[in-house]
């Protein structure tokens, strides 16, 4: 493992797919791991979405004090220039680094190359960060926390770089059926899965004849089925599950990890899922109501 040299990082963001609210970093040379560091970013008006605070936990007071990154920037540059970038995403954590260039008009730096650990194994099976860290034996101390998954993501590169294989009987097949919920409120008949164009009277919203999925408890609508009977009046083809052909997911309390995890997924993929959690929504509603 000697001459192995390269900075794991990752990055947890403040508006799902934009702006970084912390940054893991773990630096590797000659094969061992000599720095780890861990970073609090204070994202543009110190916003944290509701839905992106229950993935990390990461609320807008922590970061109240925190250098934005362009401030965070002369500090950290040297780990990534003329670096070997390792990340675990399919372009999530270069997509993040490289929105922050633009959007504080920094000068990129020059990467010797980047690296996605998902995409060194084998992709009939889901390779998550958590599932490859259990078909590795990895520990994984604390999911979603940035230093944790970039200690995760050296971890399993290392193991990639030493030729080994991960446990491919315990990695869950893509097409495994998944686990959906069955409380009543959360149940949405048949009947308002079928798209009824014809009955729109207003064509102009974001919902018009586009697929639709929603995930969670919302507090205006208790039973999610009078939510998906309203945007099926506004044209919506409600679905029950996130895929390429989606585009809207619509995000209340208590929403399945797993759902948002796709997005994140198909979207690194080059997909444009819009995500819109449950105050974005209600301000929509009023502003076609009340428009």
């Amino acid at each position: 493992m000697e001459h192995i040299n390269f900075t794991a990082i990752d990055f947890e963001t403040a508006y799902g797919q934009k702006h970084a609210c912390a940054l893991g970093l773990v630096v590797v040379r000659n094969g061992r791991i000599v720095e780890e560091k861990e970073f609090l970013i204070q994202p543009p008006g110190n916003e944290i979405t509701v839905n992106c605070q229950r993935i990390h936990r990461i609320t807008p007071d922590m970061t109240r004090n925190a250098p934005t990154f362009a401030g965070l920037w002369p500090e950290i540059k040297q780990y990534f220039e003329r670096q070997v970038i390792v990340h675990h995403s399919d372009g999530f954590d270069e997509r993040i680094l490289l929105q922050e260039f633009d959007f504080y008009n920094i000068t990129p730096c020059r990467f010797l190359s980047m690296v996605s650990t998902m995409n060194l194994f084998d992709d009939r099976y889901s390779r998550s960060l958590e599932n490859l860290c259990r078909a590795f034996d990895i520990p994984m101390e604390n999911h979603h926390n940035a230093l944790s998954d970039a200690k995760c993501c050296t971890g399993i590169f290392l193991r990639y770089l030493n030729g080994e294989n991960p446990n491919y009987s315990i990695l869950p097949k893509k097409n495994k059926t998944k686990q959906t919920f069955s409380e009543p409120g959360r149940v949405i008949e048949s009947a308002a899965k079928v798209q009824d164009l014809g009955c729109v009277t207003n064509k102009e919203t974001i919902f018009y004849d586009k697929k639709v999925v929603i995930s969670g408890v919302f507090d205006r609508y208790p039973l999610r089925n009078d939510l998906a009977l309203l945007l099926k009046g506004y044209g919506s083809d409600i679905n029950g599950s996130i895929s390429s052909k989606t585009n809207i997911f619509v995000v209340g309390k208590d929403s399945g990890p797993k759902k948002m995890e796709k997005v994140f997924e198909l979207n690194d993929q080059g997909y444009n899922i819009q995500i819109l959690e449950e105050e974005q929504l209600y301000k929509l509603l009023d502003e076609i109501n009340h428009g």
